[in-house]
C-alpha cells in the first residue's frame, strides 16, 4: 500500500471522507471525471494502484460497484486511510494520472468546503 504520510503534508485540507456523504453536483463531477478515461491520461485504475489495489479487486468490486468506481475507491481509501485529505489525494491524481481536470475539480472542492468551515 502507498504511504500513509502523504496526508499530512497538508493540513489546511479536508478529509477525503467528506467526499464520501456529499452527493453535491461537484462531487458527482469528480467521480464522473475520474470514471472517464482520455486520451493521454489515466483514470480511477491507475491510482487504485498506486495505494496498493490490485487489478482484481479492482474489476471485481470498484468497477461493479454502484454508484461507480471512483466513489468505491474513494470510500475504501478513506476506510483504509481516514486522514487522507483532498489536496494529498489531488496530488496522487495528478501525479498518477496526469488528470488535471479533476484535481482542478478536487481543490475546487477543498477550497468551498474550508470556506464554508470558517
Amino acid at each position: 500500500m502507498a504511504p500513509s504520510f502523504i496526508s499530512y503534508f497538508f493540513p489546511a485540507s479536508k478529509p477525503l471522507l467528506n467526499l464520501v456523504n456529499d452527493y453535491s453536483q461537484l462531487v458527482e463531477d469528480i467521480y464522473e471525471h475520474l470514471d472517464s478515461p482520455i486520451p493521454g491520461a489515466g483514470h480511477y485504475e491507475g491510482i487504485a494502484k498506486y495505494f496498493g489495489y490490485n487489478i482484481f479487486t479492482i474489476k471485481s468490486k470498484f468497477e461493479r460497484s454502484y454508484g461507480g468506481p471512483s466513489r468505491a475507491l474513494i470510500e475504501a481509501l478513506t476506510a483504509w486511510q481516514p486522514k487522507l485529505t483532498v489536496e494529498s489525494f489531488a496530488v496522487v491524481v495528478e501525479e498518477q494520472a496526469g488528470r488535471n481536470d479533476v484535481a482542478f475539480l478536487l481543490r475546487k472542492y477543498d477550497r468551498n468546503s474550508l470556506e464554508e468551515s470558517v
